[in-house]
């Protein structure tokens, strides 16, 4: 008789971490570097769309002061080459 046990991986939170840097990175390398002559400026959902990434997780980064950001009124907004290059 043969059961179907699940296998799992345990990652120590450094471990964990450094797993995410990879993802993120292997994500901006995919992503193709535009030069605008006006900076397009896109919200969080975009932002994070564009990432592939929760916007929990991008606004983590923008409190950590990883990528940058702006405010327009009230609405935090985000310029994609900006934080591109902010985490090459």
């Amino acid at each position: 008789m043969s059961t179907n046990t699940p296998n799992f991986i345990v990652l120590t939170e450094e471990d964990y971490s450094r797993l995410i840097d990879r993802i993120q990175q292997t994500i901006v390398d995919a992503i193709p570097s535009h030069q605008s002559a006006s900076p397009l400026l896109v919200n969080s959902a975009e932002m994070a769309r564009l990432l592939s990434i929760s916007e929990q997780h991008l606004d983590r980064m923008r409190r950590e002061g990883r990528i940058p950001s702006t405010t327009v009124g009230r609405s935090r907004r985000y310029c994609p080459q900006q934080v591109i290059e902010a985490l090459r």
